[in-house]
């Protein structure tokens, strides 16, 4: 006897833990209640409002932790529609804003902090209502309690966060009634700032509101942040039998996740996908993979970034060759071409993708992912161009939307393009040469605009001789290549990324990390074939058996311990030298020599070296050389 539908979903509303299915395509057929409500998607809490636009006139209040952070990728130019000028704010900072929608120049108000305040920052100002009456609107900012709120005279409206939040509260000018208040699910809500700020309508909210329907989304656009949908793809291709558990930030909320696999034979037809509140299960609330887009900000706010730019701020060091490599990218940010993004696993090619998008014209369009690699190649024609409905046997009636139109007027990333195979080359250069998409099982031809980036390990000229990638496609792609280079090619860069990492985890776990100068010395030797997400995880794997905070070579991987790495640290030559390049590097040796002889004391270094103290700093600034660590440097 098969039980009733209403029987099922019942059983599944009463159990603790969030659950989504979703079918072959991605796309969710079931989520349980539970699950909406730990993704914000759930009944609505507070006194509500109905649903709407924001309006010329209207009074904003905002409290942002981390500018362009969970706030949409808010810019330092949308605030002047609030009436604040551009040049008092800049990406990576706090602040907290009144402001006028559509307002004049300068009739907004704003508090900024540029370095993580200790203290709350707060913002009030008066404003004369109907009733004869001046009422105080406020927001306020408390970044060590992590908690964001606003309101008028006792009327509060709060969000606690975990990494950064956008909050904001839209009141009305005249009646000074609350129009519109953030709470938890405006990512896939799209009710972020910037989102409402160019227009976007918002839903209403009131006590008992019926959860959001998410039946018939897909996966990637509910939690477009911290689920990692490679993942489900491998299981729904069978190269997966469990995933997880993991802990993430997913869409900013601190959950830990697992993916399973269901269905008869050897390629699944759903993924169950579950979900639990991780401040229910663990102490380690922090302990996230969203916190890896924090650091983005962290490293601009240390100055550690290739690029002055904002949307290159994720991209650490200032060697000639990762330098190179960034100039080469903001060119190819303002152009209409596409980009080949060449270069080893782990260098940061998706990173440096994005960071064109956001840099472009196109920013604040879909930025749109295809993991070529993860996708069954008899999915990846539905994946890219969408079908129509009934266009194969469990296809929905509505069809769907592939990725193409998705990134339409946006940037499409085709991440490990060489491992598509020659049907779908075809059908994609066509795409790209004609500016048309026909979706699987459709007769009519869809015209898309988008902007393509493809990313590969691999090199698709010895793949075109060997005939496994379409000459025409490669030269269709490769029309402004960039090389990323591996980390060992940029050993000088290694000292930043390890304070840049550092600096991130200790925010994560909350708990100051130090680091032995042998430590280091091991972690400039090695050679890192995993190049910068190799450093990344062994950093991470370090700071979680440092129990006493103190980071040694007993920490490390034991392949890292037993490298060589006798002092002064040895840099891999590159012939022809330059007689001042050899001039920098044996002065750095010998100041780096120095530093680890007197145990980091800069005092006794520069009595060793026999330089005066300014020339000292000097050379520090020169050779790229940390002057003070966010950790301490010990034997």
């Amino acid at each position: 006897m098969q039980l009733p539908e209403y029987l099922l979903n019942r059983s599944f509303d009463l159990i603790r833990e969030g659950v989504i299915i979703v079918d072959r395509t991605g796309v969710v057929v079931f989520s349980n209640r539970r699950a909406k409500a730990l993704l914000g998607l759930g009944e609505s809490v507070g006194p509500g409002h109905p649903e709407g636009r924001i309006r010329e006139g209207d009074i904003v209040l905002i409290a942002d932790s981390c500018l362009g952070l969970d706030d949409g990728g808010l810019t330092p130019k949308d605030l002047k529609l609030l009436g604040v000028r551009s040049d008092l704010v800049k990406i990576g900072d706090a602040f907290v804003l009144i402001g006028i929608y559509k307002g004049m120049p300068g009739s907004g108000s704003i508090a900024v902090r540029h370095e993580p305040p200790k203290d709350p920052l707060a913002l009030y100002r008066l404003w004369p209502g109907k009733d004869g009456k001046t009422h105080k609107l406020w927001v306020k900012l408390s970044e060590p309690d992590r908690l964001a709120s606003a309101g008028i005279d006792n009327q509060a409206f709060s969000f606690e966060y975990q990494v950064a939040v956008g909050h904001m509260v839209i009141v009305d000018p005249e009646t000074l009634e609350v129009r519109f208040y953030q709470t938890l699910g405006y990512t896939p809500r799209r009710e972020d700032i910037r989102s409402i700020l160019m227009g976007s309508k918002y839903r209403a909210k009131h006590p008992g509101k019926e959860s959001m329907d998410i039946t018939g989304e897909a996966i990637w656009k509910i939690c477009p942040e911290g689920l990692d949908t490679a993942a489900i793809a491998q299981a729904l291709s069978g190269l997966k039998t469990r995933f997880g558990p993991h802990e993430a930030h997913i869409n900013g909320i601190p959950m830990r996740y697992s993916i399973l696999p269901v269905g008869e034979g050897p390629k699944p037809e759903y993924a169950v996908i579950i979900l639990d509140d991780i401040l229910e299960v663990t102490a380690l609330s922090s302990r996230a993979d969203a916190a890896s887009k924090y650091a983005s900000f962290l490293r601009m706010r240390l100055g550690k970034s290739a690029s002055s730019n904002p949307a290159f701020a994720g991209i650490v060091g200032r060697s000639k060759a990762i330098r190179e490599c960034v100039a080469l990218a903001e060119k190819a940010a303002n152009l209409r071409s596409n980009v080949l993004l060449l270069g080893e696993s782990g260098t940061g090619k998706s990173v440096l993708a994005r960071a064109i998008h956001d840099a472009s014209p196109r920013r604040g369009k879909p930025f749109v992912v295809v993991n070529c690699a993860a996708i069954p190649p008899n999915l990846m024609e539905s994946e890219l161009f969408g079908y129509a409905g009934g266009a194969f046997t469990g296809a929905l009636k509505s069809g769907k939307k592939g990725k193409f139109q998705e990134a339409h007027e946006g940037t499409l990333l085709l991440d490990e393009v060489a491992d598509l195979d020659l049907a779908c080359q075809a059908k994609l250069l066509h795409a790209i040469e004609e500016g048309v998409i026909q979706p699987l099982g459709s007769s009519c031809s869809v015209k898309v605009d988008v902007r393509i980036i493809a990313a590969t390990n691999q090199d698709l000229r010895e793949l075109v001789q060997e005939g496994k990638f379409r000459r025409d496609l490669y030269y269709r792609l490769n029309v402004f290549p960039i090389w990323v280079p591996p980390l060992r090619e940029r050993p000088e860069d290694i000292l930043e990324l390890v304070e840049v990492f550092l600096w991130t985890f200790s925010a994560m776990y909350r708990k100051e990390f130090t680091i032995t100068q042998r430590c280091l010395t091991a972690l400039v030797s090695h050679d890192w074939p995993g190049n910068v997400r190799e450093l990344e995880n062994v950093l991470e794997r370090a700071c979680a058996l440092a129990e006493d905070g103190v980071i040694d070579l007993g920490h490390l991987p034991p392949d890292i311990r037993t490298d060589e790495h006798s002092l002064p640290v040895p840099l891999p030559a590159r012939l022809p030298v330059t007689l001042d390049e050899a001039r920098k590097e044996a002065e750095r040796n010998a100041i780096l020599q120095a530093i680890e002889f007197s145990q980091g004391n800069f005092s006794e270094a520069v009595r060793i070296l026999g330089i005066s103290r300014t020339t000292f700093y000097q050379k520090l600034k020169e050779l790229g050389i940390p002057t003070r660590f966010p950790f301490t440097v010990s034997r």
